[in-house]
């Protein structure tokens, strides 16, 4: 996505890039999870979901209850739930909204597919499939990510295994082995063993030139990417037509990427918002 929002060692979520249907402007605070989706976002405080940004579908009302993690997709989002269920809202086009009993142990949401791990590392995903994005390659993962239209996973030997559009290549891992993945628009991201950043896929706008250095976790966008260094710092690079690649500086523990846009919250845990047009608006707008 061309939207970025990371989670402070503090609790709060910033968010820079564009911000036409308020994407960038997450209300309220501290945050433990932060999703950014297509052109809205949505995170967790004190395990319930806040969402900001494009409301069409219902994408920014969350459903009631509990969660532990997020994930946003082109239109939908979904929370894994205390109960280790996975609960959905937003668009339903595909299915890809339709609730799903666990024991899950993590959600991943793609354009229009909804990707779940399973206890014990069995993938289950749901919604569109005509590229064959919802049916990955049957493997024990230790993590699993749905990109705009296609899937990959993560097993624990550090393989990375993929299913779904494949024309720029985005399937087609480098050996690595990897300790974690992140799945964008037509690309794909990871950190190797020794903390290098690989990206692979579509290349357009530089979103797969991956600086050098040591870093720690990885999210893709549409167009864009961004990584952790050990200190906390956000990298990034790829399409910065409304600012997503510009990172602010601060400590942050996760990040999330979605189409144009970036959210997150200052350590003192304010909502801190920029972008194209930074107008402030409710969950629910």
């Amino acid at each position: 996505g061309a939207h970025t929002c990371a989670v402070t060692v503090a609790g709060a979520v910033t968010c820079w890039g564009a911000n036409g249907s308020g994407q960038t402007i997450a209300p309220g605070s501290p945050f433990t999870d932060v999703a950014a989706g297509g052109e809205h976002g949505c995170a967790l405080r004190d395990g319930a979901a806040v969402c900001w940004g494009v409301n069409a579908a219902g994408q920014a009302r969350p459903a009631a209850g509990r969660f532990t993690q997020l994930a946003a997709g082109a239109s939908h989002t979904c929370g894994l739930t205390t109960s280790r269920d996975v609960t959905c809202w937003g668009s339903d086009t595909f299915g890809q909204s339709r609730p799903r009993r666990g024991p899950f142990t993590q959600v991943s949401a793609g354009g229009d597919h909804t990707c779940a791990l399973q206890t014990g590392g069995p993938a289950e995903c749901w919604g569109a499939s005509r590229d064959g994005q919802s049916t990955p390659p049957a493997e024990n993962y230790v993590q699993l990510v749905a990109g705009g239209q296609h899937t990959c996973g993560l097993t624990s030997d550090g393989r990375v295994r993929c299913s779904g559009y494949n024309d720029y290549f985005q399937l087609n891992a480098p050996a690595g082995p990897f300790v974690t993945i992140a799945a964008g628009g037509l690309h794909t991201c990871g950190i190797t063993a020794v903390g290098a950043a690989v990206c692979w896929g579509d290349g357009g706008s530089g979103r797969t030139r991956a600086p050098q250095g040591t870093f720690t976790a990885i999210a893709a966008g549409n167009i864009h990417s961004c990584a952790l260094t050990p200190a906390g710092a956000a990298v990034c690079w790829g399409q910065d037509a409304y600012g997503q690649s510009r990172a602010p500086a601060g400590r942050f523990t996760q990040l999330s990427l979605g189409d144009d846009v970036s959210c997150g919250v200052t350590a003192a845990g304010e909502v801190r918002c920029w972008g194209v047009r930074p107008v402030f608006l409710s969950p629910a707008d």
